[in-house]
């Protein structure tokens, strides 16, 4: 654990995996905290052209690519909106992602999986993330460039899958 630790970047990142060492926090939040700090333990490598140059993902942006946090039920519709028109300026995709709702992740109340514009939503983080690899791997979609490399990662450690 200590290894991993070092290698976060940022004093947020660092509070949040300390959290993993309390015992009053639930399985649950263990499981998003988990998930959420995975960008920032395998950061992004993924590069789209955006102009004349490349544009690659940040940290922060493949953490919110991978799992997105918002704090009220009523940011949920901007935050699709905005990913719908940030995509269209990159000429990509969308794809789909997890939305998870409350004051703090350590009060989640409610988590969503993102198809396009539709919503659905989910009981627990591990079946969001679930329902969206295979959601990934039945329309034969691409994984969100913000987040590929955790999907990848998630794909041959978890799933045992390789793609050519």
């Amino acid at each position: 654990m200590i290894i991993y630790q070092c290698m976060l970047n940022g004093r947020q990142h660092r509070d949040l995996f300390a959290l993993l060492n309390d015992d009053t926090v639930s399985q649950g939040v263990r499981d998003v905290l988990i998930l959420t700090l995975l960008p920032a333990l395998h950061p992004p490598v993924a590069r789209v052209k955006k102009g004349k140059g490349f544009w690659r993902p940040t940290i922060v942006e493949s953490m919110n690519g991978f799992i997105r946090h918002m704090k009220t039920l009523s940011d949920l519709q901007p935050e699709i909106d905005r990913r719908i028109e940030q995509m269209n300026q990159l000429k990509q995709r969308v794809q789909t992602y997890i939305i998870i709702v409350g004051p703090e992740l350590m009060s989640i109340q409610n988590l969503y999986v993102i198809i396009d514009n539709t919503i659905y939503y989910m009981e627990s983080i591990l079946k969001a993330v679930n329902i969206c690899f295979k959601i990934c791997h039945a329309l034969h979609a691409r994984y969100p460039v913000k987040s590929e490399q955790i999907w990848l990662l998630l794909q041959k450690c978890i799933y045992n899958m390789k793609t050519t």
